[in-house]
């Protein structure tokens, strides 16, 4: 396996691509153990995979002058489904992505005197998280007949 440093990885709530304003983004998906334990299990615990969750968080750097992070960011707080995408890499074609629908649960802009004015944001999936592949990305082009 080849070593990879992460200097290019996206994250995409809904239509707004957060990754220019974010210095670390995680991904978290887990499983409960579920013990199956029996008196004919040799005097091990044995387990199951059980219900899986997945969660995100990611922090950055908030500009209020210049850009929307805080705009789009604050309202998500605790809001219908969100549409959140990360792509580990660099987001290009043929790229892993992870999609989930997500319930933003923590919203934090702040920083400390004399420092960078920085923010953070947790999410919760609401249901499963997909593993996916990121496919053409940017503005298309056509001609022809039809509706947009």
């Amino acid at each position: 396996m080849a070593d990879f440093v992460r200097t290019a990885a996206k994250l995409y709530t809904n239509e707004y691509d957060a990754s220019g304003d974010l210095s670390d983004i995680s991904l978290i998906t887990e499983a409960d153990a579920v013990e199956k334990t029996t008196y004919g299990s040799s005097g091990v615990r044995e387990f199951l995979g059980g219900l899986r969750r997945a969660s995100f968080s990611a922090s950055g750097y908030l500009d209020y002058a210049a850009s929307v992070q805080d705009a789009v960011m604050f309202p998500d707080l605790g809001a219908a489904v969100q549409l959140v995408t990360i792509a580990p890499e660099t987001g290009n074609d043929g790229d892993p992505a992870y999609v989930m629908n997500e319930a933003r649960t923590l919203y934090t802009p702040g920083g400390e005197v004399g420092g960078m004015a920085a923010f953070s944001i947790n999410g919760q999936a609401a249901g499963d998280c997909v593993r996916g592949t990121i496919m053409t990305t940017g503005a298309q082009t056509g001609n022809g007949p039809g509706t947009a």
